[in-house]
């Protein structure tokens, strides 16, 4: 249960490890920066399906496209400002996406326990009327 908890937040930031590093070894071309852009997307669309709590997701999100970012800047020499527009737009979308879902999920369950209890309610009220009163209503 614990590793379900985390395996967001720290999925984010292996790609740093396993994706960027081994890219300063090789010569840049157009399509490996399209590669590592399109994998750190890739890790960020996880990191909204992994999402256990939104702000824990959003450190990680930001944390892993602040380095990102930054590498791309020093280490590769790319300056694409409609690229970074994208990946950080994309961001604040995603962020907001596991806001609103988790969000919607806690309304759901305390609309589920809301229900509940007005059923326990109920089935005390009719277990403690007379017959008579259930059947003629």
């Amino acid at each position: 249960m614990r590793f379900s908890k985390c395996i967001g937040p720290l999925l984010l930031p292996g790609f740093t490890f396993f994706n960027l590093v081994p890219v300063i070894r090789l010569p840049m071309s157009k399509e490996l920066m399209g590669a590592t852009i399109s994998t750190l997307l890739f890790f960020m669309y996880n990191g909204l399906i992994l999402n256990y709590c939104w702000y824990v997701s959003a450190i990680s999100l930001t944390l892993t496209t602040i380095v990102g970012i930054i590498f791309y800047c020093t280490a590769v020499d790319f300056r694409d400002l409609t690229t970074y527009t994208l990946v950080l737009s994309l961001l604040v979308l995603i962020i907001y996406t596991c806001y609103f879902y988790e969000k919607k999920l806690k309304l759901q369950f305390i609309q589920l326990k809301q229900i509940q209890i007005m059923n326990a309610e109920l089935s005390k009220l009719f277990d403690s009327l007379p017959e008579g009163i259930v059947l003629i209503n």
